[in-house]
């Protein structure tokens, strides 16, 4: 039966999706027990809570939706059974309109790069409050990951993080995240990269001309998936035949190795310095230097061109 027993405030709702919808009832006469009153949309009931994102509040008067989606369009129904067993009812219409969903779900970082027998955590972020973990799945080739019986994986974070252990390359590809809360599902696709390179060493600013007297600086970029300390970094002093002569590290008197050692300051420049100079990082069980020659079975060679023959750096004097 409907009357004015029950009314609908506002019942047409326009919103965007991610915005809020609220809806609301007024009572006329004797102000019901919330047990009275049930919420319905297209037909089904909204067992209370629906989910965290559809709540009930005010004696069951009012209806909060956050964080719309378009699953949630159609037609609201809040009814009214009177002791008597009569049953009053107002009616609602939600229209969802296009907006910005596209952090419902996402990737922390993408791609992520892992280095072998090491371990990465793959991680998701939503916009929505307090999902369960529950709401959460983990799929690669296209199968569930089952982390309780599979000691390869593990999940963190309320399941919106997944670690994978002891990589290898079998381990590279693609991993999606699925959220299924309530009408939302969505997923996210997140790539892992197995790096085969731990380290690399990129010069910047080689060879170096100048003059006695002067400060000549050598500076060099250190990639790694893990940061390197400036323990692990080195610089030589080479001569002719590109053999280390001089350790410079740690610095004293002239030569200097500032910014965590990613850069060599030579200061009152003699005649003596000229020639080749070596930057090494030893990291993690890896040896990543700068020189030229072939490299050495395992060793990887980052290039400070000299000639487009070597690939350590030099100090030209004028």
């Amino acid at each position: 039966m409907k009357n004015d027993v029950i009314v609908a405030v506002d019942p047409i709702k326009t919103v965007q999706e991610m915005d809020t919808a609220l809806f609301k009832v007024l009572i006329e006469g004797t102000e019901p027990d919330w047990t009275q009153l049930m919420w319905l949309h297209n037909g089904k009931e909204l067992l209370p809570p629906a989910s965290n994102r559809i709540k009930p509040s005010d004696g069951r008067k009012i209806l909060t939706i956050t964080s719309v989606v378009k699953a949630d369009e159609g037609m609201y129904r809040c009814g009214l059974t009177m002791p008597d067993g009569r049953y009053h009812f107002a009616d609602f219409e939600l229209k969802v309109e296009k907006g910005d969903s596209s952090d419902l779900l996402v990737p922390v970082q993408n791609p992520v790069r892992a280095m072998h027998s090491s371990s990465a955590t793959l991680a998701v972020k939503t916009s929505l409050k307090s999902v369960p973990p529950s709401a959460f799945t983990w799929i690669r080739n296209n199968q569930y990951i089952d982390a309780a019986n599979n000691p390869k994986y593990s999940f963190v974070n309320y399941k919106k993080g997944l670690v994978v252990r002891d990589i290898e390359d079998a381990d590279a590809g693609v991993y999606t995240a699925q959220m299924m809360y309530g009408k939302v599902h969505v997923r996210a696709d997140i790539e892992l990269l197995i790096n085969t390179v731990d380290v690399e060493i990129r010069p910047e600013n080689s060879p170096i001309q100048t003059v006695v007297g002067q400060t000549a600086t050598f500076l060099v970029t250190i990639d790694s998936v893990v940061k390197v300390p400036w323990k692990s970094v080195n610089w030589y002093k080479l001569d002719k035949a590109g053999k280390r002569v001089q350790q410079l590290t740690p610095p004293s008197g002239r030569f200097k190795t500032p910014e965590n050692r990613r850069k060599l300051v030579i200061q009152n420049v003699e005649a003596a310095d000229e020639g080749f100079y070596e930057v090494e990082v030893d990291h993690k069980g890896s040896v990543v230097f700068c020189q030229g020659g072939t490299p050495s079975a395992g060793q990887q060679v980052g290039e400070l061109s000299v000639n487009c023959k070597s690939s350590r750096g030099t100090v030209l004097l004028g």
